[in-house]
C-alpha cells in the first residue's frame, strides 16, 4: 500500500509452479483520496511473462533512468548517489558498470538512491526492477575520478595574516572545489590545470600546516610535500652599533625574534647591504648612508618588523679635519688673525691653539673658519670642535709663535719676507675644466708659484689619495720685488659636477706661504650621447654613491648621467645605479638597475650573444675592498674558519629588462626581464630569484638550473 491508498488482496486461481493465479486488489481512488469508491487491480500470475499486462500504475513496466547525482565521485566508491528516473518502484539491485551498489533504497517510482561501489572510468549506472533492467544511455553515467594529490606548494611559507598568492602542483587537481591550509579554507581557489591550482593563504597560527585539495574525486592525502609554514612578524630587539658614519659602511648586528628567512633590511626608507641571516633571532648587514635616527625594520616571509625604541640607528656626521692655517705664524702675544681650512667645520663651536683657546671664532663655510690668536710660545697644533668631534693633529695644522729678539747689534739689511698671496678661485668653468688666477708678492725675494688642487673627499671613492691638494699646475716665476704678480693657470681633466679645493703657494728664500682655501663646483655634465653597442653604456647614480673607477686607476663619484667605457668598474657598495645600454636594434636601448657590489660591465657585440651586458662581481678592486683572502684567515678546523664558510662576500642586486647576466666566481644568472641578486659566498656563489625566472650557469659542475620567483641556488666552491 502507499500512502492515501488502502488495498485489499486475494487470490485465486491453481497453486502449482507454472499455474496460472489472479491477485485482486481494490485500491481507493488514487485520483481523489477522499473518495470511499474502491478501484479493483486484478493481476494475473503465469509462467508465461508476456501475459504479463501493464497496469495503469507503472506496475511491471521496464525502469528508466533520466539522471545520476552527482554524475562522479572517487575510485574507491562510497558516494551517494541519487537516480532519478521512472518505473523504479520495487527495484531490487543499482549496478554501477558490472558491479553492484550497496545501500540501494527506493523512494518511490521516480527516485532511488544507492552508495557507489569502487571503480575505474565513466560507467553506466543501472537499475533493475520487477519491469527488468533499465535500458543505458548518456543520462545515466557516472564518472570516476582519481583522488587528487599534491606534490608542492610555492612559496611554502607566508605571514600568520594570511593573503599569500600559493601555487599548489600535484596531480588530479581538476574540478577542485576546495583548499585548506590545516583546518581552514583557503580563498579565491582556481583549478588552473589538471596539475595546478592557485588559491590565497587564509590566515593562521605560526607554525607548518598541510594544504590539502578537495575535487571530486576525493580529498588529497598529507604529506611533507605539502606543508606550508605560518611565519611569525619579526620583532627587533636591539641593534649593536646604535650609531654610525652618515657614509654608510657598519656592520651592524641586529637581534630579536623571528627573523628566519630574514630577506631585506631598512634603515629607514634606504635599503642595508651584505645581509646575512646568522640565527632566528640575529641578522647583519651593513648600514647604507643616511642621515639623522632612523628606524631599522626586518622583513621576512611573516612581514616587516613594527617599529620602536629599541630599533632605532643614529647617523653620526664626520668629525671636523684641519687641513691648513693661513698665516702660519704669530708674535707671541697673540692677536694674529688666522684663516682655518678644513672640512667638516660647519657648527664650529671652539678653536685652540694649542691648549689655549682662540677668540672671535667665525664659521664662514664648512672648509673656513676664521679665530684670532691667543698668546702662546713654539709650535702648536691648531684644532677645531664640533658637535661631531675635534679635529686630529698633523703638520697641515701648526701655528709659530715667534718670541721677541733684544740684541745690541747693529740691524743688518733688511731680508726678504716670505711672499704673500691672494685669490686662487676660477675665473672660468666647465664641465672638465676651469681657468683660475691669484696674486703673489714676492716681498723681496726672488719667488715661484704655483696652484695646488684636489677634489673634495666626498667625492673621492676608495682606495683615493687622502692628500686635500692631491693635483698641482707648473711651477711659474714670479719675480723678486715687492708688487703684486698675477698667476693664471688652466685645470683640465677635472670631474665634472664635483667639488675642489685650490689655493695659491707661493715660496722664496724666506719661506713658503700657502694662500687660502678655495672652492669651486665644476659644470654638470651635458647629456650623453645614445650608448654605442659593446663599446659605451649610459649610467646614472638612482640612490647612496656610486663611484666609477678613471684609467689612472682611481675610483671618482658619479655625479649625473654620464657615459662610460665598455669594460670600466664600478663600485656600488653603498648605493645603486642605472644603467642603460644599445640591444643590437637600431635605435633600441635596455634597461637595468645595479647595486650593491663592486663590478665591471661588458657588453658583447656580434654572434649568438649579441647585445648581452655582463656584470662581473670584482673581488680586492681596491685596498679594503671584498676580496676572498677574508675566507682563509684562519686554519681549517678553527671555529672562526668555519663561520666563515659561509661569509657573504659581496651581494648584487639587479632589476632589469633586456639581456642581461650578472656574475660571481662560480656561477653567472641570465635573464631577459626580472629581479634577482647575485652573492659571492667564501663556499660558493648564490643567485636568488625574486620575480619570473633566471638561468643559472653552474661554472664549477657544468650545469645549467631554472630558477623561479622565490627559488634560489648555491653554485659550491670545488673543494680544496
Amino acid at each position: 500500500s502507499e500512502s492515501g491508498l488502502v488495498a485489499t488482496c486475494g487470490f485465486f486461481g491453481g497453486d502449482s509452479v507454472g499455474a496460472s493465479a489472479a491477485l485482486t486488489v481494490e485500491l481507493n481512488s488514487v485520483t481523489n483520496p477522499s473518495s470511499t469508491e474502491n478501484t479493483t487491480l486484478t493481476v494475473a500470475t503465469t509462467s508465461d511473462p508476456a501475459s504479463v499486462t501493464s497496469s495503469p500504475y507503472g506496475v511491471g513496466s521496464t525502469p528508466t533512468v533520466t539522471g545520476v547525482s552527482p554524475s562522479s565521485g572517487p575510485t574507491g566508491g562510497g558516494t551517494t548517489v541519487t537516480i532519478t528516473g521512472t518505473n523504479l518502484t520495487g527495484a531490487t539491485a543499482v549496478k554501477f558498470g558490472n558491479n553492484a551498489a550497496t545501500n540501494v533504497s527506493v523512494l518511490g517510482a521516480t527516485m532511488a538512491t544507492a552508495t557507489s561501489p569502487a571503480g575505474t572510468g565513466t560507467i553506466d549506472v543501472t537499475v533493475t526492477a520487477p519491469g527488468g533492467t533499465s535500458a543505458t544511455s548518456t543520462a545515466d553515467h557516472f564518472a570516476y575520478t582519481n583522488v587528487p594529490t599534491v606534490t608542492a606548494v610555492s612559496p611554502t611559507a607566508g605571514p600568520t595574516a594570511g593573503g599569500t598568492s600559493v601555487t599548489i602542483t600535484g596531480a588530479n587537481l581538476t574540478g577542485a572545489t576546495a583548499v585548506k591550509f590545516g583546518a581552514n579554507a583557503a580563498t579565491s581557489v582556481s583549478a588552473v590545470s589538471t596539475t595546478t591550482v592557485t588559491a590565497t593563504s587564509p590566515a593562521g597560527s605560526a607554525g607548518t600546516v598541510d594544504v590539502t585539495v578537495t575535487t571530486p574525486g576525493g580529498t588529497s592525502a598529507t604529506s611533507t610535500a605539502d606543508h606550508y609554514t605560518y611565519d611569525a612578524t619579526p620583532t627587533i630587539t636591539a641593534i649593536v652599533p646604535t650609531a654610525g658614519p652618515a657614509a654608510g659602511g657598519t656592520l651592524v648586528t641586529i637581534t630579536g625574534t623571528n627573523l628566519t628567512g630574514a630577506s631585506a633590511v631598512k634603515f629607514g626608507p634606504t635599503l642595508a647591504t651584505n645581509l646575512t641571516p646568522v640565527s632566528p633571532t640575529t641578522v647583519t648587514a651593513v648600514a647604507p648612508p643616511g642621515t639623522g635616527v632612523v628606524d631599522v625594520t626586518t622583513a621576512t616571509p611573516g612581514g616587516t618588523s613594527a617599529t620602536g625604541a629599541a630599533d632605532k640607528y643614529t647617523y653620526l656626521q664626520p668629525a671636523p679635519t684641519v687641513s691648513g692655517v693661513s698665516p702660519s705664524s704669530g708674535p707671541a702675544g697673540g692677536g694674529t688673525a688666522v684663516t682655518i681650512s678644513g672640512t667638516n667645520l660647519t657648527a664650529a663651536t671652539a678653536v685652540k691653539f694649542g691648549a689655549n683657546a682662540a677668540t672671535n671664532v667665525t664659521v664662514v663655510n664648512s672648509t673656513t673658519v676664521t679665530a684670532t690668536s691667543p698668546p702662546g710660545s713654539g709650535t702648536v697644533d691648531v684644532t677645531v670642535t664640533t658637535p661631531n668631534g675635534t679635529s686630529a693633529t698633523g703638520p697641515a695644522d701648526q701655528f709659530s709663535y715667534q718670541s721677541v729678539q733684544i740684541s745690541s747689534l747693529p740691524p743688518t739689511p733688511a731680508a726678504p719676507t716670505a711672499p704673500a698671496v691672494s685669490g686662487g678661485s676660477p675665473t672660468t668653468e666647465t664641465s672638465n675644466g676651469a681657468g683660475v688666477s691669484g696674486s703673489v708678492n714676492p716681498e723681496g725675494g726672488a719667488t715661484t708659484a704655483y696652484f695646488e688642487y684636489g677634489l673634495d673627499p666626498s667625492y673621492r671613492g676608495p682606495g683615493a689619495s687622502t692628500t686635500l691638494y692631491d693635483q698641482s699646475t707648473p711651477v711659474q716665476p714670479v719675480g723678486s720685488d715687492s708688487s703684486n704678480h698675477a698667476l693664471t693657470a688652466q685645470l683640465s681633466g677635472l670631474v665634472p659636477g664635483a667639488l675642489y679645493h685650490i689655493r695659491v703657494v707661493a715660496t722664496n728664500s724666506a719661506g713658503t706661504t700657502f694662500g687660502p682655501d678655495q672652492t669651486f663646483t665644476t659644470s654638470s655634465a651635458p647629456a650623453p650621447p645614445a650608448p654605442s653597442l659593446g663599446q659605451s653604456e649610459n649610467v646614472q647614480t638612482v640612490s647612496g654613491s656610486i663611484f666609477i673607477k678613471l684609467p689612472s686607476g682611481v675610483f671618482v663619484k658619479l655625479t649625473g648621467n654620464q657615459q662610460i667605457p665598455s669594460g670600466a668598474e664600478i663600485d656600488a657598495l653603498h648605493g645603486s645605479l642605472g644603467l642603460t645600454t644599445a640591444t643590437g636594434s637600431k635605435g633600441k636601448t635596455q634597461h637595468g638597475v645595479f647595486g650593491g657590489a663592486v663590478f665591471k660591465v661588458v657588453q658583447s657585440r656580434g654572434g649568438a650573444s649579441n647585445g648581452f651586458v655582463t656584470l662581473s662581481i670584482v673581488e680586492s678592486a681596491f685596498q679594503g675592498a671584498p676580496s676572498y683572502s677574508l675566507c682563509t684567515k684562519h686554519p681549517a678546523g678553527d671555529a672562526t674558519a668555519a663561520a666563515l664558510s659561509s661569509k657573504t662576500l659581496q651581494l648584487l642586486h639587479a632589476s632589469a629588462h633586456g639581456k642581461f647576466t650578472t656574475k660571481g666566481r662560480y656561477s653567472a644568472a641570465t635573464v631577459r626581464g626580472t629581479i634577482w641578486t647575485i652573492a659571492d659566498l667564501c663556499d660558493g656563489t648564490l643567485v636568488h630569484d625574486v620575480t619570473d625566472s633566471v638561468s643559472v650557469n653552474d661554472f664549477v659542475h657544468h650545469k645549467t638550473i631554472i630558477l623561479h620567483a622565490g627559488q634560489s641556488y648555491l653554485a659550491k666552491a670545488p673543494p680544496k
